[in-house]
């Protein structure tokens, strides 16, 4: 294909849209690149040919002597060699020079480019016209897209259909066929039995369109009413968007709102009845210890063992507190009244002495351990359990491995995957499989595990 950088260029230049056409309307095929490429370079080359011929010619050079013998011939013959000496010629006679460049190509050539000139100049001129409605009430389509001022009837112009069409025209063979077509139609329309007839209402607004004076008397059709749109006021959008931030703030908060309300509810109930409050708690007594190994006292809750601890170092008290699940608090200096909710229970200081403390501890939530997605799996020595978590089964078995009397957990698969790691009381395993294993006890007998998935 012929490379073309910019096709409006071509469109725009008459030489090269002649050009251009008349390679195209070539009868043996499309021109391509290379064809191009040579097509030009033959015009070049015939182009100075007839340049160095007309030079000749302007210089009174003579053609029809032979430059041998001096030989006259015809200038209007085609002759190649001299009829005398037999001399090859070597320069073209007038019949050559006018074969190189045709004058009626030439004249042709430039006759198409004025009239494409010409043809521009029109189209990009505004056109006018008379109605063809004679000396009624007419418009100007000063709205057209292109352009031209027509004049038309201002019957046809103020109708909306027509109105558009006649905005689009761009000739005026376009304007006449649609005030025919206009014309065709309003007969037919007015062929047509008329409907039920309405009587306009004085009160009524007459459009604001332009209808001719007789027009505007006409009578009106029945149509279907529909209901005009109501705007909704500001206020209320403003209002409904306050509502709605309100709401979903309440929504955001609403576990927090709904912990306050409970905890005043208790402390308004604790108040009121001390006795039922005190009844619900488990009472404590710790003694100090000032020994660097605490000594800790264990309360069980459901599944789940509790240690606390009273402890004297470094001139300050601490209240230390850790479950089975590897959990652990401290609180510092705690105080008469002072109330610690963390790790599923709730711990209120009674009295808080130099050689002792009392608690009052329960707990917080029903099942800490289910809320938390912990099993407990007690093994004995050599044994195995199945624990599963959403349709994945695992398989944990306790063994010691002798001699060197190590106790080792394995966790297998039913994908035939295991896994084996040596604990100690108080370790958390994390398994790649899946699993997250807190190793309370590991003794000689049994080991005590809380497992739940990592996933």
């Amino acid at each position: 294909m012929a490379h073309i950088t910019d096709l409006q260029n071509v469109i725009k230049d008459p030489k090269i849209r002649v050009t251009y056409e008349t390679e195209m309307n070539r009868k043996d095929g499309h021109p391509d690149f290379e064809y191009s490429q040579r097509k030009f370079r033959q015009l070049d080359v015939e182009e100075k040919k007839l340049s160095e011929a007309i030079h000749r010619a302007f210089n009174g050079e003579n053609f029809d002597v032979c430059p041998k013998c001096g030989a006259s011939y015809n200038l209007y013959e085609e002759i190649t060699y001299c009829w005398k000496c037999g001399y090859q010629l070597k320069k073209p006679n007038k019949d050559i020079i006018s074969e190189l460049k045709p004058a009626n190509v030439e004249a042709e050539r430039k006759k198409r480019v004025e009239m494409l000139q010409q043809e521009e100049t029109e189209i990009d001129k505004p056109q006018t016209t008379k109605s063809p409605f004679g000396d009624g009430a007419t418009a100007i389509t000063r709205e057209n897209r292109y352009h031209h001022h027509f004049t038309v009837p201002a019957e046809i112009y103020a109708h909306e259909e027509y109105h558009e069409r006649l905005n689009n025209a761009k000739t005026l063979d376009e304007v006449e066929h649609i005030i025919d077509d206009y014309k065709h139609h309003r007969k037919e329309h007015e062929d047509k039995p008329q409907g039920v007839v309405r009587e306009r209402s004085p009160k009524e607004k007459v459009p604001k369109k332009d209808y001719l004076p007789e027009e505007r008397d006409l009578p009106t059709y029945d149509r279907p009413k529909t209901k005009p749109r109501r705007s909704i006021p500001i206020k209320k959008i403003v209002g409904a968007s306050m509502v709605l931030v309100i709401l979903g703030v309440f929504l955001w908060y609403s576990p927090t709102i709904i912990s306050m309300l409970q905890n005043l509810s208790s402390q308004n109930t604790s108040s009121q009845n001390p006795s039922n409050q005190d009844s619900s708690y488990t009472k404590l007594t710790l003694i100090k210890n000032s020994s660097p190994n605490p000594n800790f006292t264990t309360l069980t809750f459901g599944d789940i063992d509790y240690s606390f601890s009273y402890a004297w170092q470094n001139n300050q008290y601490f209240l230390l507190v850790c479950n089975s699940i590897l959990e652990a608090k401290s609180y510092l200096q705690p105080t008469n009244g002072s109330v610690y909710r963390d790790i599923g229970i709730e711990i209120k200081v009674s009295g808080a002495y130099s050689n002792q403390i009392v608690l009052l501890v329960k707990p917080t939530v029903q099942d800490y351990l289910a809320s938390l997605s912990f099993k407990k799996l007690t093994i004995a020595q050599g044994q195995y359990q199945t624990v599963n978590f959403s349709g994945n089964e695992y398989t944990i078995g306790y063994l010691q491995n002798l001699p060197y009397y190590a106790n080792k957990l394995i966790v297998m698969t039913p994908l035939l995957q295991s896994r084996e790691y040596y604990i100690i009381s108080s370790q958390i395993v994390s398994c790649d499989l899946g699993l997250e294993i807190r190793v309370y006890k590991a003794t000689t007998e049994y080991a005590m595990i809380f497992v739940k998935p990592s996933y």
